[in-house]
């Protein structure tokens, strides 16, 4: 008979520390590390814990050929696939309440629930899809609670099995995995309750909203300019070639109504990457060949550049030359913009003021260095962030499925107005006001959405909102594609 004996297991915790754990091998189902360093759900919810299998049965129903194919981000958002693309086999419909996963993508966030208000939709069978309405055990919202809970994903993590960037987790896996069920008149209380919650945090963030827009409006109608104002065609129509300025949808449907395709001021506008105005660049690209080593810098990631401001709680670092330090090493003033991000994010850049010495910034980040005689940060910031930049960088990006992406020829083209400085400087105050004002508010919303986090975790009998390592797998996972 094989001894039973404890086996050892090393693993790599966060700051690099080596934490050893140890286990029985005869309770070994799998040769998998992380299959045990699992957290387990609270002891207040275990009496309620039961299998997926018990709460919801496979769907797998031929989808017919009208119907649409439908996508998961990471956030576990169900829309539809880009038109453009196909699938090469077999579909199968989710129908709305359904539970939909992508068994490569799913340990990255890429499981959500088909809303009641939403259309059928059509998925590959690289989408497992489930029917909570047989046997009607759980609502659909409370199962979209549960798998963006921290245990939640960490017990995903723990069953996806094969290689690097291609894992997956096999849905009789997911059966497996155990969730905490009340009643249904428990989840329907927690979730009346939860919508009381983030009701009031939204209104917060409505009141900020109109803040900043009413500023950027100011300031375009001071410099004279005027953005293309037209309305959203639905179904197809008809233009004259001869009257669009570039082919595109969105320029149809201004020359349809008679609108002006492209921004136009009553001063002059100059490109942004125009000889004396700025530099437009690209980061280092990152590489098994710059892993941290000799020379080892800080590096701003995709994840550290957000919505007009920067995230640095996360820091990564990356391999650069003595020789070539200079030329991605980030100066007080410089603007940042991710050349890929959500539609509505896409070209929405942050300043760095030298908050971390020697950091550089991947390829994926856009530097903008200005002359300074010439323009301000504050200034170029506000404009790209106000209704004209916001408008230029919805109509150059170009669309993925859950991308919207821009190139730094497509910032350098930015037409932008170049005041005397000193009403360059009073404009960026001007909107920096209402921006300031408009953060208030929303921190206000954050701290009630952290506390209603909280709550919810305690409720749920799960720690925290969010898995540690997500965010990072998430970017490896994009940086291999």
């Amino acid at each position: 008979m094989e001894p039973q004996f404890p086996v050892p297991y090393s693993l790599l915790g966060r700051g690099g520390l080596m934490r050893v754990l140890s286990v029985w091998r005869a309770g070994l189902a799998r040769w998998d590390v992380k299959s045990h360093d699992v957290p387990s759900w609270a002891p207040t919810v275990v009496h309620m814990l039961r299998p997926v299998s018990e709460l919801a049965t496979r769907r797998i129903e031929p989808a017919a050929g009208n119907i649409p194919l439908g996508s998961i981000d990471f956030g576990g958002q169900i829309s539809l696939r880009n038109a453009k693309r196909t699938s090469k086999g077999s579909t199968f419909r989710a129908r709305p309440g359904d539970v939909v996963f992508s068994r490569i993508d799913v340990r990255n966030g890429a499981i959500g629930v088909l809303g009641d208000d939403e259309q059928d939709l059509a998925f590959s069978s690289e989408y497992p899809i489930y029917d909570l309405s047989n046997p009607g055990l759980v609502r659909p919202a409370y199962m979209r609670l549960l798998c963006r809970t921290s245990v939640f994903r960490a017990q995903i993590n723990a069953q996806v099995i094969g290689h690097s960037g291609r894992k997956r987790l096999p849905a009789e896996e997911f059966e497996k995995l155990l969730l905490p069920v009340p009643g249904l008149p428990e989840q329907d209380a927690l979730l009346k309750e939860l919508a009381a919650r983030n009701r009031e945090a939204l209104d917060l963030r409505n009141e900020a909203l109109p803040l900043i827009t009413k500023a950027g409006a100011e300031m375009l109608e001071f410099l004279g300019i005027r953005v293309p104002d037209f309305e959203t065609i639905r179904g197809p129509f008809d233009v004259q070639r001869s009257k669009i300025s570039r082919w595109s949808v969105r320029k149809g449907m201004a020359a349809k109504q008679g609108a002006v395709q492209e921004i136009t001021s009553d001063g002059q506008l100059h490109p942004l990457g125009q000889k004396g105005l700025s530099e437009v660049a690209y980061g280092v690209t990152k590489s098994p060949t710059n892993r941290p080593g000799a020379n080892a810098r800080p590096y701003l990631r995709v994840a550290n550049v957000q919505d007009g401001f920067l995230d640095l709680d996360v820091m990564k670092q990356i391999d650069v030359p003595p020789q070539n330090a200079k030329q991605y090493e980030l100066e007080p003033g410089d603007l940042l913009l991710c050349e890929g991000n959500s539609r509505e994010l896409v070209g929405r850049p942050a300043i760095w003021n030298g908050e971390i010495e020697g950091c550089v910034h991947q390829n994926h980040v856009l530097r903008v260095r200005v002359n300074r005689k010439r323009l301000l940060p504050e200034f170029v910031f506000a404009y790209m962030h106000g209704p004209a930049g916001r408008w230029y960088f919805d109509d150059c990006a170009k669309q993925t499925t859950n991308l919207a992406t821009i190139n730094s020829s497509d910032v350098k083209a930015l037409p932008i107005p170049v005041p005397d400085l000193p009403e360059q400087e009073r404009l960026a105050a001007i909107v920096q006001e209402a921006r300031s004002r408009a953060d208030s508010l929303r921190n206000q919303a954050h701290q009630l959405e952290v506390a209603t986090s909280e709550w919810l975790a305690v409720r749920l009998g799960s720690k925290a909102a969010v898995s540690e390592n997500s965010a990072d797998e998430a970017e490896d996972s994009s940086d291999a594609a």
